[in-house]
């Protein structure tokens, strides 16, 4: 319709239209047809929600010829985007017509995985890790579990790893737990003494030593009275460990000598020493009781030995001349 000399037309179907113009009285008419082409139906297709520094394929399609947004016309084409990015193509189809879509992909952020935990231990001991940064966890073999928090009991340097996601998108870390050995204490020195004596007691089997009497130092002297344990913690590196040893103590026999110890010259007098095992005298003998003939006044001396342990005793005996 219409009465001008042109027209917009906009068919969604082939169309024939027909005009008849009019001058002076006469009319011709003249018909043409609209011809209408499909248009391509422009599609992208791939993964839309990647992680950071992933790549996805996008794959075109609808028509015969390609043209991205960046004028590359490569299809399928990867991209590898690091933040949230928008890619377009333009399709054209074989009959010359085009058309165009875009897609949005999506960059969702790694998790950042983290273990904590006492990174040094001694032989049998344990440690706890943990692990921190996402929302599910998966740890090598051992430990193995899906837990954040895994014990771990190595008998040497070991090394575990931890695998955090969060949603689709993951990151690991590694934790490296070293195993000192632990020392192995003793105590050396005299374990047996007398009462009065001193006793050095030694701790080996380590760097540093720190005894029960609050003590810094590899040996201590002690003096006890009475049967006594002492202990000793033993550091090497990191690790300690503690032994004990215990002091006894025997008593000292109490050395006696009996006997005449006023005699006239001439005479003899038989001393009887006591208050042990074995006796030994001044003159290096050994017999209990004693004779003795002094041609005047003398000193005698037992040494009275019982259980280990010595004690002395002093005696004299008087010589009275004869009237």
């Amino acid at each position: 319709g219409g009465a001008i000399d042109n027209i917009t037309v906009n068919p969604i179907t082939n169309t024939t239209y027909t005009v008849t113009v009019t001058d002076n009285g006469c009319k011709s008419t003249s018909s043409v047809v609209v011809v209408v082409k499909p248009l391509p139906t422009a599609t992208i297709a791939g993964n839309l929600t990647i992680c950071e520094g992933q790549s996805t394929i996008l794959t075109a399609g609808g028509g015969g010829t390609y043209e991205w947004e960046d004028n590359s016309t490569t299809n399928p084409r990867t991209v590898s985007p690091i933040v949230n990015t928008t890619y377009t193509v333009t399709v054209s189809g074989s009959n010359g017509c085009k058309s165009s879509t875009s897609i949005i992909v999506r960059t969702t952020p790694n998790p950042i995985a983290n273990i904590s935990g006492n990174a040094n231990i001694c032989t049998g001991q344990s440690t706890t890790l943990t692990a921190t940064g996402g929302t599910g966890y998966a740890w090598s073999t051992p430990p193995g579990g899906a837990s954040p928090t895994v014990v771990v009991s190595p008998v040497s340097d070991n090394t575990y790893t931890v695998t955090v996601t969060n949603g689709t998108c993951n990151s690991t870390s590694t934790f490296q737990v070293l195993v000192s050995a632990t020392p192995i204490p003793f105590i050396t020195g005299n374990l047996t003494i007398c009462v009065g004596e001193t006793a050095t007691l030694t701790g080996e089997g380590g760097i540093s030593y720190t005894w029960s009497n609050s003590v810094t130092a590899v040996s201590i002297n002690v003096n006890p009275i009475i049967n006594t344990s002492y202990t000793v913690t033993v550091t090497n590196g990191i690790c300690q460990a503690t032994t004990s040893a215990l002091v006894i103590v025997r008593p000292k026999p109490t050395a006696t000598i009996a006997g005449n110890l006023t005699i006239c010259e001439g005479q003899s007098s038989i001393l009887t020493a006591g208050g042990g095992g074995t006796y030994e005298w001044e003159d290096n003998s050994t017999t209990n009781p004693r004779t003795v003939s002094p041609l005047t006044n003398t000193q005698y001396t037992v040494s009275v030995t019982n259980n280990g342990c010595t004690s002395v005793s002093n005696i004299q005996v008087t010589v009275r001349p004869i009237p």
